[in-house]
């Protein structure tokens, strides 16, 4: 098949985080699989500061990828537009078989799936739980333009049950299929061991958005620091609007010895971190499905989660991840809990990684993705 994949920000950017990560992945499977695989982006590099992407084109294992030149007009995804890739949509749309648009309330997959669906071609949209929010000026979006497209899309790929249900509340007559994240599972000697409970390290690792809730990490670091607990507290990812509130915390408290913020990772380093850690933190309220969390347990480092996340069935069921209420005093408690007993780190070490091998492999993800284009499912 010819498949054109279309996203608002793409690597090297890493400022959308597992949805690009997601896209990729998918999308180099695919190719190994010997379909043409075509990713349309914007040139965003970053926003603040704003800077753009100097290639117009790359191949990532057989993928290709184009980006085209983007006006950033506010500082906001939504407000990312491309003229040149919307004249090249009408003209070469039709050449594929599927467009799969990961998808949001943005400029850009709003433009792709919109003309995929006037020149008629199959399109399927992945909307990775950002349309979960209905609050504000998104209903009135929801009702004027995010219904029509759902309703005319070939389908709609959810990640979970919840997922489905935030869909059909915007359109009933939406198509929706059940579509999980999932992670390659890389041929290495590099493993979480129950030994790196020894190096007291517990680790955030995502982008510094108010969403993602580095500031609940860094008030239960507080907490066990101020007890007397001998650990280290490392944080990783890009600035999104909370690197300097998060960073004065810090100070503030005076707790900076024990609290390193280490910024944006290439994938090898974020391997290293996993491996290297202790323990790993998401402390997100309301994850849809994220790959982060999916990564660490893929190599076998235990999780602490907070119950708001979407798939906390699954989680328990599989008792994959230890799972607290989003406050300090539980995170902490959860640490102190861990490195107190190896025994159960290991276990939520072993039940993570088979979970993953079992279920959540990009391989198998993208079998049934397969399918769903094609119509066999």
């Amino acid at each position: 098949m010819r498949i054109l994949f279309a996203i608002t920000v793409f690597p090297p950017s890493k400022i959308y985080g597992g949805p690009a990560t997601v896209a990729l992945n998918q999308a180099k499977e695919l190719a190994k699989r010997g379909h043409e695989v075509t990713v349309v982006t914007s040139n965003v590099l970053t926003l603040h500061p704003r800077q753009h992407i100097a290639a117009k084109e790359a191949d990532m294992e057989g993928v290709r990828v184009k980006y085209f030149p983007t006006w950033v007009m506010l500082p906001r995804f939504s407000a990312l537009v491309s003229f040149s890739l919307w004249k090249w949509l009408r003209l070469s749309i039709k050449e594929y078989d599927v467009v799969h648009v990961h998808f949001a309330r943005d400029w850009i997959p709003m433009i792709v799936a919109r003309e995929a669906v006037r020149q008629k071609v199959r399109v399927f949209l992945q909307p990775h739980g950002m349309l979960g929010r209905t609050d504000g000026v998104r209903k009135y979006l929801d009702r004027m333009l995010i219904a029509r497209t759902l309703r005319f899309a070939t389908g709609i790929l959810c990640l979970q049950e919840t997922e489905v249900q935030n869909i059909t509340s915007i359109c009933p007559d939406a198509h929706t299929w059940i579509v999980p994240n999932g992670v390659a599972m890389r041929t290495t000697d590099k493993a979480w061991s129950v030994d790196a409970l020894g190096n007291k390290t517990v680790l955030f690792l995502g982008r510094l958005h108010p969403h993602k809730r580095v500031m609940l990490f860094i008030e239960a670091a507080r907490l066990l620091i101020e007890a007397g607990h001998q650990m280290r507290f490392r944080i990783a990812g890009p600035d999104e609007g909370d690197l300097l509130r998060a960073q004065k915390c810090v100070k503030e408290y005076g707790i900076d010895k024990f609290v390193e913020f280490i910024g944006p990772l290439p994938h090898v380093q974020v391997t290293e971190e996993f491996v290297r850690a202790s323990i790993y933190i998401l402390p997100s309220i309301t994850e849809a499905f994220p790959m982060a969390m999916l990564e660490a347990m893929g190599l076998g480092l235990p999780v602490i989660v907070t119950n708001g996340i979407h798939i906390r069935d699954l989680l328990e069921y599989r008792q994959a991840a230890m799972i607290v209420s989003p406050t300090p005093q539980s995170i902490a408690a959860g640490i102190i809990e861990l490195f107190g007993n190896p025994d159960l780190a290991t276990q939520y070490s072993e039940n993570g990684r088979r979970l993953v091998a079992d279920e959540l492999t990009i391989h198998k993800v993208v079998t049934r993705l397969a399918s769903i284009y094609q119509g066999t499912h």
